[in-house]
């Protein structure tokens, strides 16, 4: 059974939500655990100018990531199909949301390609660290201009342990860490017999190098109950604007900074954009503490020094990170968005009404009158016909009878028949050789006639009719008179 109709209440994401959001009132207009954990310049919020500040990923947040990545794919609620479709019935439909997402670039790929490229993009390494000229085969960079932590030492109420006055960007995002991302490919086919790398390597190893920018991001979902059983994949995703939309630049002091500072995200300004930028930065910290570090080939070996090997971007066979690195890292990153539909509990979840396809599976049955009548009247026929011979032959025969005991006992009393079964009555073995052989018939027995006063006052014969031998007996004619 099929019904495209509308499910009123599947789960999706709104992280405007986050906007919202004040630790301090439980009595929240949306209620539950947020992304990020916050510290504050006053926790009792009466100090002028206090405000909330960014201060790590929440647990919640840890533990539904986490999850994500190490089952390989999105976690789901079990009371998800149930919600979203309705009791018995499977459904199909399509989420819309804007998150955080990454958009990746190739910069690079062979050995020494785009070394004067990288250089201006001032990448953290170039193709020689990669194999086959370097000794990794994975490589990430992905803390650069990372947020600062912790901003400052906190009391256990997460307060500032010095008064103030406070830093000028205290709490500011200003900047969000560029992935940089290098991976070497095994080919599996031979060096050309002159290569300086044939004695290094057994086969072709191609390095690549790209970069990830952390986006504000619009999402088509298409998500499938079957079963109890949820599935779901990206149909879209639109980038509309980076997270923090600033670049990081050597400084006149030689450090490196954020420019330009007008762009920072502030805590104490537009608290609400702060806010989301905050469940988007804890967001994408989560999966970069997946990402760094390295892996290398040292002799005949592979060397992780990166968590990167817990997941499923690695190939379990040969410890190289899967060819399609780059795609990769966008889908677990979705995978960790798809997993916070699985807690409701999320200052981010929400219920939306969607158009959807609800299908499941009944047993149905199609009547054909036809087919019914057919074998109805075949059988209705051929008893017709059995009716028609049995009331020809009781019309024939002038009697009717039937198989009660009692009817077979009265038509087969005979004297001949008494002496014949003589020690055998009650049908035990052995049974007379004799009795076997003989034919018996029901008929007129000859020997058994009695008078008997008709009607008309004269006197007829009586006949008796029974079981008896060829000899004995003779036809049974309609209308005659038998006891």
């Amino acid at each position: 059974m099929v019904n495209q109709t509308v499910c009123p209440a599947v789960s999706t994401l709104d992280f405007t939500h986050e906007a919202h959001y004040d630790f301090r009132d439980v009595k929240t207009d949306f209620p539950g655990y947020s992304l990020p954990y916050y510290n504050t310049t006053d926790v009792n919020a009466t100090e002028p100018g206090w405000f909330d500040y960014y201060d790590q990923p929440s647990k919640s947040t840890r533990r539904l990531t986490t999850t994500s990545v190490y089952l390989q794919r999105p976690v789901s609620n079990e009371h998800a199909a149930v919600k979203s479709c309705g009791i018995g019935w499977n459904c199909t439909y399509e989420i819309i949301f804007k998150g955080p997402g990454y958009r990746c670039t190739e910069v690079a790929s062979g050995v020494g390609s785009n070394e004067s490229i990288l250089a201006a993009m001032k990448a953290p390494f170039n193709t020689s660290k990669l194999a086959p000229e370097g000794n990794a085969i994975y490589l990430a960079d992905v803390d650069t201009g990372d947020y600062q932590d912790p901003q400052l030492p906190t009391n256990e109420h997460g307060e500032p342990q010095s008064s103030g006055p406070w830093p000028e960007y205290l709490g500011a995002f200003q900047t969000e860490p560029v992935l940089w991302i290098g991976q070497t490919i095994d080919t599996n086919e031979s060096w050309p017999a002159d290569s300086p790398y044939a004695s290094r390597w057994e086969t072709v190893r191609v390095p690549k190098i790209f970069r990830c920018e952390h986006y504000e991001t619009l999402y088509s979902i298409m998500m499938k109950h079957a079963d109890g059983i949820q599935s779901a994949y990206t149909t879209n995703r639109t980038f509309l604007s980076p997270i923090v939309d600033t670049t990081v630049q050597a400084a006149p002091d030689g450090k490196e900074a954020a420019v330009p500072t007008s762009n920072y995200v502030l805590p104490n300004t537009n608290v609400s954009h702060y806010k989301v930028t905050a469940a988007y930065h804890a967001m994408g910290a989560l999966l970069r503490n997946f990402l760094r570090g390295g892996i290398t080939y040292d002799g005949n070996y592979p060397l992780t020094r990166s968590d990167i090997s817990e997941t499923r971007l690695i190939d379990q066979r040969t410890s190289y990170p899967v060819t399609d690195l780059m795609d990769q890292i966008q889908r677990v990153y979705e995978d960790m968005l798809i997993t916070l539909l699985s807690e409701p509990h999320l200052v981010v979840a929400a219920d939306a009404m969607v158009p959807c396809l609800k299908h499941r599976t009944v047993n149905a049955f199609r009547y054909y009158s036809y087919g019914l009548w057919v074998g109805y009247a075949i059988s209705i026929l051929v008893t017709a016909i059995f009716l028609v011979i049995g009331g020809y032959s009781m019309w024939e025969n002038g009697v009717a009878s039937d198989t009660m005991f009692s009817r077979i006992m009265v038509t087969t009393r005979n004297s001949t028949l008494d002496h014949l079964s003589n020690g055998a009555c009650l049908g035990n073995d052995p049974f007379p050789v004799e009795l076997k052989r003989t034919k018996l018939r029901f008929g007129v027995l000859l020997e058994d006639e009695r008078e008997y006063e008709g009607a008309g006052g004269m006197d007829e014969k009586l006949e008796h009719c029974a079981f008896g031998t060829e000899g004995e007996t003779k036809p049974i004619l309609k209308n005659g008179r038998y006891a």
